[in-house]
């Protein structure tokens, strides 16, 4: 059985647009993402940066895109490790989304504690993988605005892709010092 989220023989996405070429897709999926990512960086969703605060994030960068975009996913799926069985998305959600208000949103944590604490929800909410496409985005662009909150700002542009991509496999394998590391460099207090 084919991918439902899939046009019929095909790994392409079924979009809004009805484009059935990856390279055009992924175009289209840039240009409209980045645009949303940039209304949300200007004006962030008001929430409690629980589960539903990043559907309602994916929703609105994908929301020109996809019919599903919000929308936890009911396939599973893999990149370099099978992600979160599509059946547990939200009791393994649960227990990632209350590490983040047992921590009390990493407001009270020194800076060696905060980056330790979002290097592991980071890796959590990675494996948890909620939907069929624009993980990364949507992730990224939540940690931002939740270490704002904290009093931090990530600058995601300092690092490279493929070491970002390295320490999240690392860090499904438990193992958090590159995170750790990259953290480091990429969390910067705000401007008093």
């Amino acid at each position: 059985m084919g991918d439902p989220y899939c046009y019929k023989g095909t790994d392409i996405l079924k979009n809004k647009f009805g484009i059935k070429d990856n390279q055009l897709l992924q175009k289209a999926e840039v240009d409209y993402s980045c645009n949303a990512i940039h209304e949300l960086t200007l004006s962030p969703l008001a929430g409690d940066y629980d589960f539903a605060h990043l559907c309602r994030l994916h929703r609105h960068i994908f929301q020109d895109i996809y019919e599903w975009a919000g929308e936890v996913r009911t396939v599973n799926i893999a990149k370099t490790n099978l992600f979160c069985l599509s059946e547990y998305i939200d009791s393994y959600a649960n227990d990632v989304f209350k590490k983040i208000t047992l921590n009390n949103y990493f407001i009270n944590l020194n800076y060696k504690e905060k980056v330790e604490s979002l290097a592991n929800i980071f890796a959590d909410i990675n494996a948890l993988h909620p939907f069929r496409e624009g993980n990364g985005r949507t992730t990224k662009l939540y940690f931002d605005q939740l270490a704002q909150k904290a009093g931090y700002k990530i600058k995601f542009s300092l690092v490279d892709k493929d070491e970002l991509i390295l320490a999240d496999v690392l860090a499904y394998q438990l193992k958090y010092d590159l995170s750790i590391e990259i953290l480091n460099k990429i969390v910067i207090p705000l401007e008093s």
